[in-house]
């Protein structure tokens, strides 16, 4: 059904079935084939896409279909950040690159799931993808996983680990967590 809608012109059912063809689900996995329906399914949107880049968008596609977890990370961006935003998609291609260990991947579905972004809300899913990338060593996600402890979203509140991962993420370049640090020394002193 989705091959006979995909050689229609029905851009879902191309999405889909490159989908399909990357993940070997329910087809021997191809990633020619893969590339092929890619392509096919984001023809209208690729000059959009890359402000008329559309090599170096194919280029990354190709990686990303390839298993390259920042390539993968980069599709997420593009449909999370592009003009033509697709937040389902965005959430999909950041799965793939969290699951395969990019940090900067596993921040941004960490980032999914804290604000319902493609995906429903859920705290307890964000701190699980925040912690694994802070301890990857992503500076964003141990100023975010400092906020979760802080402030208790995913996790039980607690200070120390909020103060060590704020710690972290200064010394990694986050300046904002010089302010939080500060803010909880101020309150310790304040109790």
């Amino acid at each position: 059904m989705s091959l006979k809608l995909a050689k229609k012109g029905d851009l879902e059912a191309q999405y889909n079935l490159a989908i399909c063809y990357m993940d070997g689900k329910g087809v021997r996995k191809d990633k020619k084939k893969a590339l092929k329906w890619f392509l096919k399914s984001e023809n209208k949107y690729f000059k959009i896409i890359l402000n008329k880049n559309e090599r170096e968008f194919k280029r990354i596609l190709k990686l990303a279909i390839e298993n390259d977890s920042t390539a993968q990370n980069n599709m997420g961006n593009f449909y999370k950040y592009g003009t033509a935003k697709d937040n389902k998609k965005a959430f999909e291609w950041y799965t793939k690159s969290a699951i395969a260990g990019c940090a900067n991947g596993q921040c941004n579905l960490g980032f999914c799931y804290a604000n319902g972004i493609g995906t429903a809300k859920d705290d307890n899913k964000a701190f699980e993808w925040y912690l694994k990338s802070a301890e990857n060593e992503f500076e964003i996600a141990q100023n975010y996983i400092g906020d979760c402890y802080n402030y208790g979203i995913g996790t039980d509140k607690d200070k120390d680990k909020a103060i060590y991962w704020y710690k972290k993420a200064l010394d990694n370049g986050i300046r904002e967590a010089k302010d939080k640090l500060d803010y909880i020394y101020w309150m310790i002193i304040e109790d």
